[in-house]
């Protein structure tokens, strides 16, 4: 943009209640402003990907690309604001959006923790380290992640499975003094857990409100009613897709049309400002627009 001199100051002399958003992978200052970037090259860049995996073995990156993800609602969030700041004032705003900067706010817990400690967070797979209630287990049949955080959860949990003594010592214990029990937890987890399919234990669990979900492939994750009732997939123009991950009372998330063509809609884009069919000949005769 700025080699075609369309550059914030240019474009906002021109009309002072424009918010222009330029988002880049380092931002628009610093040393590394004119580096190039990637999802997984910010992932590992910020640290994200030194925290994934299992413990002892190499790095791995987070499989979606979550840092893509990220910057775009970090930018519709910013350009939200911007809209309604301009309600008020009446004023533009120039918004600098990078990714390595959404990488920190998606790992704020790690960045909370290596600026208070010096250390980040270490990679422990999908076993937390301390809570024997936050972490995966093998099952009769397919992978059980089970998400009991608190003192209370755990202690549902072990309610759940029929432990009603091992429920007790928990409400008992001092959070500090959790971690102690990790791994004599986890043992008795993973022996009860073999006695069902993670299908079965996911409905018990889910019923006694400890949060639990088998481990699902995407394809099959589509397929649950759950996502049917929140209307997120759509099918539009005899395509399935997925829409924003919100809902309003009315006038939510509605796909109007699939994905269009390239250029398919510059003629009606330029004609809101001025250009003619015949200028819009020209231009896309001399490679301007297509």
């Amino acid at each position: 943009m700025q080699r075609l001199g369309l550059t914030y100051e240019r474009l906002a002399r021109l009309r002072p209640d424009l918010i222009y958003c330029a988002i880049s992978g380092y931002g628009q200052t610093g040393p590394k402003q004119a580096h190039p970037a990637y999802d997984s090259v910010i992932q590992a860049y910020s640290g994200i990907m030194a925290a994934n995996g299992e413990a002892g073995q190499p790095s791995v990156r987070v499989g979606p690309a979550m840092i893509d993800y990220g910057t775009g609602v970090q930018a519709a969030l910013a350009i939200s604001a911007a809209l309604y700041g301009r309600l008020i004032s009446g004023k533009g705003r120039r918004i600098d959006v990078a990714m390595a900067d959404a990488a920190l706010m998606l790992q704020n817990s790690g960045t909370v923790q290596a600026l208070a400690t010096g250390r980040g967070p270490e990679p422990h797979g999908s076993c937390d380290p301390d809570l024997a209630g936050y972490s995966c287990y093998d099952t009769a049949e397919g992978r059980l992640m089970i998400g009991a955080y608190t003192n209370r959860q755990i202690a549902a949990l072990m309610r759940a499975l029929g432990q009603e003594r091992e429920a007790l010592a928990l409400e008992a214990t001092p959070r500090v003094e959790i971690a102690a029990r990790r791994d004599a937890d986890a043992a008795l987890l993973a022996e009860i857990l073999m006695t069902r399919s993670a299908a079965e234990w996911e409905d018990l669990l889910n019923g006694c409100h400890v949060p639990a979900a088998r481990v699902r492939p995407v394809e099959e994750a589509l397929r649950e009613p759950q996502f049917a009732a929140r209307n997120v997939v759509q099918e539009v123009d005899g395509q399935l897709l997925t829409v924003a991950g919100f809902s309003y009372d009315h006038g939510g998330p509605q796909l109007d049309h699939g994905p269009r063509p390239h250029g398919a809609d510059s003629a009606g884009v330029l004609a809101g400002v001025g250009v003619d069919a015949a200028e819009f000949a020209r231009l896309k005769s001399a490679g301007v627009v297509a």
